[in-house]
């Protein structure tokens, strides 16, 4: 919203009327207005010392492709992957072999999917980091051969794995990701 559209900021005329109008939109469809300062993730530490990243990897929004995510489809995902411990990995553009990290948590907030967990190494995550102003995060999942339905709704989904992306690449447009340095979630989720 603040960024402007794939870095080029509005300056022009009635900017903030044209804001004005934006975050109503948003506030219509209830959707979350973007950061002033928009990210896809950031490098943190955890309590251990350890590199980590915290993702908001998914919506139930629809994405770029006009598809949605049913929060259901997400909620029910979440249960399987906790009662399984089989979160997948975080990997470099959906290729395997090409694993960057590890997934161990997943919860839903809304109509939001939030994941978390470590890199295969301290190198890697300090390239991320470094990488982070240009990339996003995308969802791999499995689905139904009959979904999406008609109305573009993926109601069963499986993921599989999380990708790290080139900017402008990911389907979903309100995905984020950081890398957290201090605890943020107890036990219990």
């Amino acid at each position: 919203l603040h960024g402007g559209f794939r870095g080029n900021k509005y300056e022009g005329p009635n900017k903030g009327a044209a804001l004005s109008k934006l975050k109503k939109l948003y506030a219509s469809e209830n959707m979350p207005i973007p950061a002033e300062k928009s990210f896809s993730f950031k490098v943190y530490k955890d309590a251990m010392g350890r590199p980590r990243w915290v993702a908001q990897s998914s919506t139930a929004y629809e994405d770029r492709d006009r598809e949605i995510v049913s929060t259901k489809a997400l909620e029910d995902d979440c249960t399987y992957a906790d009662q399984h411990q089989s979160y997948g990995p975080l990997r470099w553009w959906h290729t395997p072999g090409l694993e960057l990290g590890d997934c161990d948590f997943n919860a839903m907030h809304g109509k939001v999917l939030i994941e978390s967990g470590t890199f295969r190494s301290p190198q890697i995550a300090q390239k991320v980091a470094a990488a982070a102003d240009a990339l996003e995060i995308s969802l791999g999942f499995l689905h139904l051969p009959t979904e999406p339905d008609a109305s573009g709704v993926f109601h069963h989904i499986r993921k599989f794995e999380r990708s790290l992306v080139p900017r402008g690449k990911a389907s979903n447009r309100f995905n984020a990701f950081r890398v957290k340095d201090r605890p943020m979630f107890d036990t219990t989720k």
